[in-house]
């Protein structure tokens, strides 16, 4: 994460606790809303400290933050959306990137663990791992299913932030159980139909080089980016 992008946001989640526990909650949301966007996450960061300093100047004056915002939150939102600076493909594409590069990386970490291999490692010094259908299948769903939750969460802030149980989130607790027992059922059936095996440092020599390029390419464009809002 970039440095300045790192400062705002750390100093937007300190005066996020000046806010009564209302208007916290409808930051939450506004800010959670704002990641479904096509903002970049300084921007939103940028949008987050100006949205602070309107709820906060009303909670100050004893008014509703209806009376600065309106009650269409999400319209609200979406006007800020859509008026704000579109990601580029560029910065789509490293986004994705580091996603599935992070999300397979720590599957494969994961896998290293609990399919017994370290013992195999530290025991007998077997430095190959077998991979197998079921183990690319079941990444494959757990990173889309990730987004999707992802997408659910932040499509859906607003719905998912009422009282009591709401139909989004029982459709989403219904979608989970439904795509976990597959999940499983997928990994036990596929698990031993083995395709080839690998020297296990190969992967993660290429994840983590993977993984501190994007980090690094991703930092220059915010970096870009904050240096022409300043």
């Amino acid at each position: 994460m970039s440095n300045l992008l790192k400062k705002l946001r750390k100093e937007n989640n300190e005066n996020d606790k000046l806010l009564s526990k209302e208007n916290d909650q409808l930051m939450t949301n506004m800010v959670v809303y704002l990641r479904h966007s096509n903002l970049c996450d300084y921007d939103i960061e940028v949008i987050r400290r100006e949205l602070f300093g309107m709820v906060y100047e009303a909670q100050l004056r004893g008014e509703s933050s209806d009376m600065v915002i309106g009650e269409n939150y999400k319209g609200f939102c979406e006007e800020l959306m859509n008026s704000g600076r579109q990601k580029s493909f560029y910065e789509k594409f490293l986004q994705v990137a580091y996603i599935i590069i992070v999300g397979t990386g720590a599957l494969f970490a994961i896998e290293l663990i609990f399919s017994g291999f370290l013992l195999e490692l530290f025991v007998h010094g077997n430095i190959y791992m077998s991979i197998s259908i079921g183990l690319l299948v079941s990444t494959a769903l757990m990173i889309a299913g990730s987004l999707a939750v992802y997408w659910f969460i932040t499509k859906y802030a607003f719905e998912l932030s009422g009282k009591g149980l709401t139909r989004y989130e029982l459709f989403f607790i219904i979608g989970f159980a439904i795509y976990f027992t597959g999940l499983i059922i997928i990994k036990f059936f596929l698990d031993d139909i083995r395709l080839f095996e690998i020297n296990v440092f190969i992967p993660l020599i290429i994840f983590a080089s993977s993984y501190l390029l994007v980090k690094m390419l991703g930092e220059r464009i915010t970096d870009r980016i904050a240096g022409s809002r300043n």
